[in-house]
């Protein structure tokens, strides 16, 4: 593909480079990971101009040393978003048209589906390229509500992610894989202070940790239920549950009827979950019913712990079974508790698995690779000629919508029955 750099000696400016990003006023996963991304990206070729909708999100960003802007925004045919209001969405797209034009830019990075919805006719209109990122598995109604077959290009944090595209019939040049990546100076523990001593847990003590929201989809209530089984063959054993959400009260009370309650500690959010890592997590569990990746895998990873986890969404693509750690069904307390009681009881192998997990984190899930990789991406978007990019080229086939058009008339005719 051909380079952005200019040729001879003359200093070329970066590519001004529009990064949108809509989410809650947090921040967690996604923003960690656009945070990581802009502060490896090559300042040299590449200009980040951020727009987003939090407050807290415009403050990182601005942190870093990048133009932002924040907005209201909204976004219109999905489960639990507003009624269609054209005068916000023609505004949306009007702001997005004015800062396009303000700073000259030359490719759009949606971080997250819900703003292609209102991009994809500011990048038609100036003839830019169109990246959505995303950091879910959409289902059907998301991906034709938003427009996502649009886009110019489709990356998925996993291959999960994407191969609801490929089945709609979006072509394979279309359609590409970044895993998400981690910076390690990010993650470096906070404090010297030893956290199992401060937490109170015995040296020799195993101790499974789990981090993520409380919340059905993370499937706390089948960890609680498999880590039972666990204490009944391991009574020393301790599992730490290191977030906070809806679902804790539910969850405190299911670990007293499991009487367990004295084994399971529920620490709540926690600043500095690397020294968590770092001090008390021997594995780390995860009894997701959904994850498109499994970020906290690639972290713990990181530390040599090596992870058991189901077999949903992208998180087969970050454990590599029998190797960096176990996978195992969903909904499956007692495949969970065989998965841990195995790594419990085979120190060894466990140092094994931890050891080939720091490994492949390094080689696959760090912060640095994912921006050459998204570096690259951009390069191949600004080769594509801008005559293509308007409202008359580009678009993608009629076969998602014919396959959409299919399954609407199935519905139709079960419902006739």
């Amino acid at each position: 593909m051909p380079p952005i750099e200019s040729a001879g000696n003359a200093p070329v400016s970066p590519v001004p480079i529009l990064i949108t990003h809509y989410g809650a006023d947090w921040i967690r996963g996604s923003e960690t990971l656009l945070l990581d991304l802009l502060h490896h990206l090559d300042a040299a070729k590449f200009k980040p101009i951020v727009w987003c909708n939090g407050k807290a999100m415009q403050q990182a960003v601005a942190a870093l040393g990048c133009t932002v802007y924040r907005s209201d925004f909204e976004y219109y045919g999905m489960e639990y978003s507003g009624p269609f209001n054209l005068r916000k969405y023609d505004r949306l797209v009007s702001e997005g048209l004015e800062i396009v034009r303000r700073h000259g830019v030359r490719l759009i990075h949606s971080n997250s589906g819900a703003p292609n919805q209102w991009l994809l006719p500011v990048a038609r209109t100036e003839r830019l390229p169109l990246l959505a990122h995303l950091h879910i598995d959409y289902r059907p109604r998301g991906r034709y509500i938003l427009g996502l077959h649009q886009a110019t290009r489709i990356v998925g944090v996993s291959q999960d992610v994407i191969d609801d595209f490929a089945e709609d019939g979006v072509v394979q040049d279309r359609l590409a894989v970044i895993y998400n990546g981690i910076d390690e100076e990010r993650i470096k523990p906070q404090t010297d202070r030893n956290m199992r001593e401060a937490l109170g847990i015995p040296g020799d003590a195993p101790v499974i940790g789990t981090v993520g929201s409380l919340i059905s989809r993370k499937g706390h209530d089948i960890l609680l239920r498999a880590f039972q089984r666990v204490a009944q063959r391991s009574p020393r054993a301790i599992l730490l549950v290191t977030s906070d959400g809806p679902e804790r009260q539910a969850l405190q009370e299911l670990a007293v009827t499991l009487e367990i309650a004295d084994k399971v500690r529920f620490l709540g959010y926690v600043d500095d979950v690397p020294a968590l890592y770092r001090d008390c997590f021997d594995i780390l569990a995860l009894a997701s019913r959904a994850d498109a990746f499994g970020l906290v895998i690639a972290e713990a990873g990181l530390f040599g712990i090596p992870a058991v986890a189901t077999r949903v969404g992208g998180i087969p693509e970050v454990i590599q079974d029998n190797v960096t750690g176990l996978v195992v069904p969903p909904e499956d307390p007692e495949a969970l508790a065989a998965a841990l009681l195995r790594l419990i009881e085979a120190p060894a192998e466990r140092r094994q698995f931890g050891a080939a997990a720091r490994e492949r984190a390094r080689a696959l899930f760090t912060a640095p690779s994912m921006a050459r990789q998204f570096e690259e991406t951009y390069r191949s978007l600004l080769s594509i000629p801008p005559s293509e990019l308007g409202w008359l080229g580009h678009w993608c086939g009629p076969r998602p919508y014919f396959r959409l058009a299919r399954q609407l008339t199935r519905r139709v005719r079960s419902s006739k029955l």
